[in-house]
């Protein structure tokens, strides 16, 4: 395996690479100028965000305020079994939530979109974000479900 040329000047196999977690793309080398040792994978600082899905209204709040464009929402519009106010001719629909992702490899940590949600179905988790490698950090649904 070649190795690969890092800024200090150093090398380091690829493979040693691609195992390590960084947090805020800090120098993976020892002995750093900014004197932090980087020898070990950094562990995630912040929790990760929890998805309550059946009080999602698919308002789109979220994706839309999102800086980093992280989170993907697809909805389908369904017929409301609620019955019609006043009487009127046209069936009225809901939104119904059908994915819901997230993709931490862009996700800044910001909270903006736990912020702005009007049915408060986005949280923060306190316990920090589990993610295995580069092809685990797009979580779904299922991934984001709360306890």
């Amino acid at each position: 395996m070649a190795p690969e040329t890092h800024p200090a000047g150093t090398q380091q196999p690829a493979a040693d690479l691609a195992d390590q977690t960084l947090v805020g793309g800090a120098d993976p080398q020892p002995g750093s100028a900014t004197g932090i040792s980087h020898g070990f994978p950094a562990t995630p600082a912040r929790g990760h965000l929890v998805l309550h899905a059946a009080s999602c209204t698919s308002c789109m709040l979220c994706v839309r305020e999102c800086p980093a464009w992280c989170i993907t929402l697809l909805a389908q519009q369904q017929p409301d079994p609620a019955p019609a106010v006043g009487g009127g001719r046209k069936e009225r629909t809901r939104n119904v939530l059908v994915s819901f992702e997230v993709d931490y490899g862009l996700c800044m940590y910001c909270g903006i979109c736990v912020d702005v949600c009007p049915t408060d179905c986005l949280s923060w988790a306190p316990e920090p974000t589990q993610v295995g490698g580069r092809t685990e950090l797009v979580h779904g649904i299922d991934e984001l479900a709360g306890p």
